[in-house]
């Protein structure tokens, strides 16, 4: 006689507590394994009575725990479960310095900072005058952390002079096109700066030579258009005019190679690039400082590596652990990716970044004038000569 009813029989009565008790421990044993999992295993029925009975592989008896072969199957998704969990946290992790890496700006020495200081200054009431900034604009080749750092290197040689000004501000941020710069160039204005070194082009450069990255710097960058070099050209004239309406010394930096073949597409295009800047500078006699030129004449015109966008934002992506956790030299990390002007086919290396700061220094010695800098140091106070002793007195 069966405890419980079957399927189609008469309104089933509750059975006694030992009895569901003890359905409900078989049916707990036989939630494994699945039949996912072993071929041949069949899943008990959760009556007790009638014809089903449960089956479990041959080495295995019922409620004695999993056999060999299901311990190995069941470590083995354990260790899946481990593995997908360790790689997507990395993923994540590294993703996320990547991107704070990026979105970084050299807080200290930015515009912005200095501004703040300037007015706290003038809420103490200093009397002491500001020094008039030099001004380094651009994008990530401006900003240094995802390359060899040219401002930084420009401001420890200035540190050292006593005749030239020794500001020297970061105005660099990663990601940004020309369009984005005139967007925020008032607050590079508000620092009255003696001089302003502008170094930009290579996104719009990227951007137009690829219609997906021309499509990220546009939603990124909130662009009204993917970058264009006519775009180009109307952007960096009206960052010109607009610097030097407020009195700066202004030299305009043509856009490095992009790749490290010469004659790849994509440096016939940046030597475009580079003339739009030239024409811009000579037209209102500004200084141009040739790093297209420069960087052009260090890479050969065939079988170097060629500027390709999947390739280069790999070799970046590893460029951020070199420079920022494993502090590696960068002249390493060209030799070992076998190039001689850049870090990753777009970013300057050592060698292109002293140039650049000898280019600027020079630019700012030259034009240098008594408005444009006060003495950081501090000159003794005149020492009142005696009175000579006369012979005769004596």
């Amino acid at each position: 006689m069966d405890l419980l009813p079957r399927r189609g029989g008469p309104q089933p009565v509750a059975a006694p507590r030992h009895v569901r008790a003890l359905s409900s421990s078989a049916h707990s044993v036989a939630m494994w394994p699945t039949s996912s999992s072993f071929a041949g295993c069949r899943r008990p029925s959760c009556h007790l009575g009638g014809s089903s009975e449960a089956s479990f592989p041959s080495s295995t008896s019922a409620g004695r725990g999993p056999s060999g072969l299901a311990r190995r199957v069941l470590q083995f998704e354990s260790l899946q479960e481990i593995v997908v969990s360790v790689v997507g946290w990395s993923v994540l992790l590294s993703s996320s310095f990547i991107l704070a890496v990026a979105a970084s700006t050299d807080e200290e020495n930015s515009p912005r900072n200095y501004l703040r200081r300037k007015q706290s200054r003038g809420q103490r009431g200093a009397q002491r005058p500001a020094l008039r900034p030099v001004v380094c604009l651009g994008d990530s080749l401006t900003r240094g952390n995802l390359s060899a750092d040219w401002v930084g290197n420009l401001r420890s040689r200035l540190a050292t002079r006593v005749d030239l000004p020794n500001v020297v501000l970061n105005a660099g941020q990663n990601m940004q096109c020309a369009q984005n710069i005139l967007r925020r160039i008032d607050e590079v204005v508000a620092c009255k700066p003696s001089h302003v070194v502008v170094l930009v082009g290579t996104n719009d450069l990227k951007g137009e030579l690829s219609a997906a990255e021309g499509m990220t710097y546009k939603v990124c960058n909130d662009l009204e258009q993917p970058p264009t070099l006519a775009a180009f050209e109307q952007d960096i004239l009206q960052i010109r005019d607009r610097l030097l309406s407020c009195g700066a010394k202004v030299a305009l930096v043509s856009p490095p190679v992009l790749g490290e073949d010469g004659l790849c597409a994509a440096n016939l295009r940046a030597a475009a690039y580079a003339a739009v800047v030239r024409h811009a500078a000579e037209e209102a006699n500004c200084s141009y400082l040739p790093l297209f030129e420069r960087t052009s004449a260090k890479v050969p015109n065939t079988g170097g590596t060629s500027y390709n966008s999947l390739q280069s934002f790999m070799w970046l992506c590893s460029l951020v652990a070199d420079i920022h956790l494993l502090r590696r030299d960068l002249a390493d990390v060209m030799r070992e990716r076998e190039l001689s002007v850049t870090v990753d086919l777009v970013h300057l290396g050592p060698e292109a970044s002293e140039q650049l700061a000898t280019m600027v220094e020079d630019f700012i010695e030259n034009s240098v004038t008594a408005g444009d800098y006060v003495n950081h140091v501090a000159m003794p106070e005149p020492v009142a000569s005696p009175e000579p002793i006369s012979v005769a007195a004596a």
